[in-house]
Order: structure tokens, then C-alpha cells, then sequence
């Protein structure tokens, strides 16, 4: 799988690091550690993605967009067809702008896309937990968020390009946004 996705921000990436090592070590949760080491957000996905396709179209959208803050907060999970745990990231009109920005050129580049990211079902989020969580794990791991409330302001300053197979995913290209320019 690949995906057009930000990366954190330095704080907020090592936020995300230090509850995945919580999971890791109180709960036994590893899996996503080895399916997706770099903390992001999402926003699209496909079996493939045409990387030279797809680089001119990313590097002319972060030439034009500037950085922003986006919202996250709380906890959610995915029940289906696995628990995927996660922080819900507010849908708000700088992320939806950038969303709908990407589309264009990511259908032009994608092959087999995943279809929880068109803008009618996709549900911004940061992957905390995925592939072995289970309801045993679960129930602990819930009791220690409760001690631990979540909402995050992040700033978004970059799209990038990951891939690779699971347990090799990586970073393929970063692509930073322009700071606005001061007067």
C-alpha cells in the first residue's frame, strides 16, 4: 500500500512515538510500529501509486499552499474488518481544501485507491494502534487514555509520498509548503 499523506510536526511526531511505546510495552501492542513507523495523516490510499506521476503535481501544491493548523482530539476506532485505534483530526476547511486539492492528481496516479478516502467517507486521523489490538488489549489500553485527554493543535506544513510493503514502509518524498510571506 501507499499513500499521499503530512507528516507530524517534530513535537507531535514524537507525541505519537512516546503512545506507541506505551502501547508497545504496557499493553503488547507492536504491530502498527512495524506496518507504518512514521507518525501521519492521511489522505489517500491505494494499492500503487505512480511516484513519477505524482511529483511535479506535489511539488506545485506545496509551492502554493501555505501551513495551517489542524485539530486533534479525542479518541476514535475503526471496528471493521480489524480495531484500528486512532485521534480523529477536525475535518476543517484547510484540511478539506487540501484534500480536494490532491484528488486530481492522486486518481490520475493511483491504482486500486481505497475508497474510505474519498471526501464523503474519509475520516482524517493519526493511526495510534492497528493489526494486533484486540478487545483484551483494548479495554487496558482505553483505561490509560482516560488519564491522558488528547486535543492536539498540529501544524501542517508539508504532503508526502510513502510506500513500500508492510514492515518496509517509508517515507518516498517529502514535499514542505511555503511559510507565508511576511510584509
Amino acid at each position: 500500500m501507499e499513500g499521499l499523506v503530512s507528516l507530524l510536526d517534530k513535537q507531535h511526531e514524537a507525541r505519537v512515538r512516546a503512545i506507541w511505546r506505551v502501547l508497545k510495552e504496557q499493553f503488547g501492542v507492536t504491530a502498527l510500529l512495524q506496518l507504518v513507523p512514521i507518525p501521519h495523516i492521511s489522505y489517500y490510499v491505494a494499492e500503487h501509486i505512480d511516484v513519477n506521476q505524482m511529483q511535479a503535481p506535489l511539488h506545485v501544491i506545496a509551492q502554493q499552499a501555505s501551513p495551517f493548523a489542524a485539530r486533534a482530539t479525542g479518541l476514535g476506532l475503526f471496528t471493521h474488518p480489524h480495531l484500528v485505534l486512532y485521534i480523529p483530526v477536525v475535518r476543517s476547511v484547510a484540511l478539506m481544501a487540501l484534500h480536494g486539492v490532491l484528488r486530481p492528481s492522486f486518481a490520475a496516479a493511483a491504482i486500486n485507491p481505497v475508497r474510505y478516502y474519498e471526501a464523503d467517507r474519509w475520516l482524517p486521523h493519526i493511526t495510534l494502534a492497528q493489526g494486533d489490538l484486540d478487545h483484551e488489549k483494548l479495554a487496558p489500553a482505553l483505561r490509560w487514555f482516560l488519564q491522558k485527554p488528547i486535543d492536539w493543535e498540529i501544524t501542517v506544513d508539508n504532503v508526502a509520498l510513502m510506500g513500500g510493503e508492510p514492515g518496509d514502509m517509508q517515507q518516498v518524498h517529502r514535499f514542505p509548503f511555503q511559510p507565508p510571506i511576511s510584509t
